[in-house]
């Protein structure tokens, strides 16, 4: 079944560095699937750091569109900015660890892959929400 996102704002994204953040934490997150559904257990701790580092990044260039949007927007904004990411990539890296532990074993790693995917939704949430109030 090919799934399709959802169509992102009309907006003109030439130069936009949110949008083009949210596209790359969600192919380092493609790029982590692929790792874990071919058992590449070696690749697992670089392939996180590579989503870690996207979503750095992402989050900075939120950082400093905040500033430039009308001041009763900016809770809105921060609040989703700030407390998503964290939950996510300590799910993503606790799932990391337990796949580790257990390579050796049957064990599957649903629990990565459902934590990577959590994480690349709500990077397009955040992007949403900035989008939205882009609009506004």
């Amino acid at each position: 079944k090919n799934l399709e996102p959802k169509p992102t704002a009309r907006l003109d994204r030439t130069h936009d560095k949110v949008y083009d953040a949210t596209k790359s934490v969600v192919r380092a997150v493609v790029l982590l699937s692929q790792g874990v559904q071919q058992a590449k257990i070696e690749k697992y701790v670089d392939l996180v750091k590579q989503v870690g580092l996207e979503l750095r990044t992402l989050l900075t260039s939120v950082d400093q569109l905040v500033p430039h949007f009308p001041p009763s927007t900016h809770r809105e904004v921060s609040s989703f900015s700030v407390f998503f990411p964290f939950g996510d990539m300590a799910e993503l890296v606790s799932a990391l660890k337990l796949a580790e532990r257990y390579s050796n074993t049957a064990l599957d790693n649903e629990g990565m892959l459902s934590a990577a995917h959590i994480l690349a939704i709500n990077a397009r949430n955040l992007l949403d929400v900035v989008d939205h109030v882009r609009i506004q």
